[in-house]
C-alpha cells in the first residue's frame, strides 16, 4: 500500500524548502504470517484496509488519512493520535503491579523508546 505525504507537511527534522521523498510505502505482510486469525490480524495494511471502509463516508470532507467519524467530520489532530497511542500502550500493561506502574505512564516523546524495548 502506497502513501502520499500531504503537500504542506513537514518532518520533524525538515525545514521549509528541503526536498523528501513524498510517497512512501508499507508492504502487506500476508507471505510472511500464517494462517491464523491472530497472525493476519498483525497486518498493517490490513488494518489500513479495514480503516478506510469503516471511515469511507467521512473521506470526502477531509482528504487526511485521520478524520473523526463522529460530527463534526474534521481531521484529527496529531495531539490526539499521540494521546490514543500512549493510551493503547498503558492498557497493553494492564497486568502490571502497582509498583511497576510508573514505568507504563508513557509521555509522548517515550513512544519510539517503548515501541524499540518491545
Amino acid at each position: 500500500m502506497t502513501f502520499s505525504l500531504a503537500p504542506d507537511f513537514l518532518a520533524k527534522t525538515q525545514l521549509p524548502g528541503d526536498v523528501y521523498q513524498s510517497n512512501f510505502t508499507i508492504p502487506a505482510l500476508t507471505e510472511y504470517v500464517g494462517d491464523s486469525e491472530g497472525d493476519r490480524l498483525l497486518c498493517p495494511v490490513r488494518a489500513v484496509k479495514e480503516y478506510l471502509r469503516r471511515t469511507r463516508y467521512c473521506h470526502p470532507r477531509c482528504s487526511r488519512l485521520f478524520v473523526m467519524v463522529t460530527e463534526p467530520q474534521c481531521v484529527v489532530h496529531p495531539l490526539t493520535i499521540s494521546h490514543w497511542i500512549c493510551q493503547v500502550i498503558q492498557h497493553a500493561h494492564v497486568d502490571v503491579s502497582e509498583e511497576n506502574m510508573g514505568l507504563v505512564q508513557v509521555k509522548a516523546h517515550e513512544v519510539r523508546a517503548v515501541a524499540m524495548s518491545a
